[in-house]
């Protein structure tokens, strides 16, 4: 006859172990803000930029951004502020701001994609490259646009018409903010 015991006894040691690591967790965060080690207060994941205003943008292709790499690269150049993206809460604390890491992935990858097509394909993606790709992935799911785009093709690649107006923030007020 098989001993039921176990499963009940296994359950209550699982309880045990999630009771004990959540308290762990609990006086670790404890013991870090009174220390003055991490203060909620004082850094929120979010940069408050005012006033932060929703826009209309229609968007559409462009030549100021060429894809690869040239002599007028004052374009690309110009989508990072003089700060390179990165801000300080209270004078001292450094922090990037996401949308400007976002940028610096677009650039990163479009270097590396402008150094594949120059090396006859020999030169793979680096590291660096794949985490920019997790990342925008991530961005972009993150921050679900359901803006619907007429499709040119359904059966085919879905690839959309480019003249579809979004409503976004305006990223002008995040460029005074920032510089």
């Amino acid at each position: 006859m098989p001993n039921h015991r176990w499963p009940g006894a296994f359950k209550i040691l699982l309880g045990i172990m999630l009771l004990l690591s959540l308290a762990t967790w609990a006086t670790m965060i404890r013991i870090m803000i009174s220390s003055g080690g991490f203060n909620l207060r004082q850094y929120s994941h979010s940069w408050n930029v005012a006033p932060m205003r929703r826009v209309l943008m229609t968007f559409e292709n462009t030549h100021r951004f060429p894809l690869h790499q040239g002599p007028d690269e004052e374009d690309w150049a110009s989508l990072l502020p003089e700060s390179g993206g990165v801000v300080y809460r209270s004078g001292d604390k450094p922090f990037g701001v996401s949308m400007f890491h976002q940028l610096r992935c677009i650039g990163l990858i479009r270097s590396n994609l402008d150094k594949f097509v120059k090396s006859n394909r020999t030169m793979g993606p680096g590291t660096k490259t794949q985490e920019c790709m997790d990342y925008l992935r991530q961005m972009v799911l993150c921050r679900s646009d359901l803006t619907l785009e007429s499709a040119r093709n359904p059966r085919g690649p879905h690839i959309a018409v480019s003249d579809i107006t979004h409503v976004c923030n305006d990223w002008s007020a995040v460029y005074r903010a920032a510089n």
